[in-house]
């Protein structure tokens, strides 16, 4: 995290600082380390998926091998200095807390507005941290797997089997749930094209002296009339 941070401040001066002031002020309200306590709890792999919800898209992070015990109480004693860090005036509503159980594992939340409703639980040595309660709930049923999907399968299918990051985009899903919110109308000469986009898939392999990227598009076949 902190090389990453030194990268980014490259970039965007500033972005270090701002990670430091935020850690300076956990650390002083809440009592948190972020790079100490927490940080080193998430030592296994995560995820990170993007879902259409009823308003907004929500996003879920789900971290694996965490140290259930220090992300637990580390999690716990962040909440009050993030909710006092927020405006009731600016985000429309005061925080409301709410706690229940999803297949006996118990899920944390706090509506920190109309749109965002931001949960949490932790379980089976795996963090789950979502904009949504559904995005918790969903990651403790297990109902879906990526790996059992058309579109992430033929995407995925060259990329090597070990990877250090890999991010999936479903662009057919991805297209069809923005045309009704004005993107038929803003690329409308480039509506048949968009409708041939199938999946893009990236890699990104980390060795000592380089990293190797790979990407790959799925564009599907075009339509009778089109090739007509």
């Amino acid at each position: 995290v902190r090389q990453l941070l030194e990268q980014a401040d490259a970039a965007v001066p500033g972005v270090g600082e701002a990670f430091d002031r935020l850690s300076s002020e956990l650390a002083r309200d809440g009592g948190v380390d972020v790079e100490e306590d927490l940080l080193p709890s998430f030592a296994g792999e995560a995820a990170v998926g993007v879902a259409p919800g009823r308003a907004v898209p929500y996003v879920t992070a789900v971290f694996a091998d965490v140290d259930e015990e220090k992300a637990r109480e580390a999690v716990a004693r962040l909440q009050a200095p993030l909710i006092a860090a927020l405006d009731p005036a600016r985000t429309g509503q005061a925080p409301t807390f709410s706690t229940r159980r999803v297949e006996d594992v118990e899920v944390r939340s706090v509506r920190l507005g109309p749109a965002l409703d931001l949960a949490y639980a932790i379980f089976d040595g795996k963090l789950a941290i979502s904009t949504n309660p559904r995005g918790v709930e969903a990651a403790i049923a297990g109902d879906e797997d990526l790996a059992g999907i058309d579109a992430y399968r033929e995407a995925t299918a060259g990329q090597p089997d070990e990877v250090s990051a890999l991010v999936f985009l479903n662009l057919d899903g991805l297209v069809k749930l923005a045309e009704p919110r004005g993107l038929a109308e803003i690329v409308s000469d480039f509506s048949a094209d968009l409708a041939r986009l199938r999946a893009l898939s990236l890699t990104v392999q980390s060795r000592p002296d380089s990293l190797v990227t790979r990407l790959f598009l799925n564009i599907g076949e075009p339509e009778e009339a089109d090739r007509r």
